[in-house]
């Protein structure tokens, strides 16, 4: 999602997928809490992020991450066909 932030767990039959909020992005940075602007801003493609400007080039926050856990799971092959 645009807005939220999901996490999607999936290890053989197990499966689990949740809201764990809203992106940083698309909150006011008034609504971001002091004592967690430089961690926050750490995860940001672009510390100027822009979200309620005319235009923005970056995706704030946003970004989807896979982990694969397994023998051989980490080979050249697997990570050429992900890439």
């Amino acid at each position: 999602s645009n807005i939220a932030a999901m996490y999607w767990s999936h290890a053989g039959s197990s499966f689990e997928m949740q809201c764990l909020g809203r992106w940083w992005a698309t909150l006011p940075r008034e609504q971001w809490p002091d004592e967690a602007l430089s961690e926050i801003l750490a995860d940001f493609d672009n510390k100027n992020h822009d979200e309620f400007g005319e235009t923005w080039k970056s995706v704030g926050d946003r970004r989807q991450e896979i982990v694969l856990i397994g023998p051989g799971m980490g080979d050249a092959t697997n990570r050429e066909i992900i890439q």
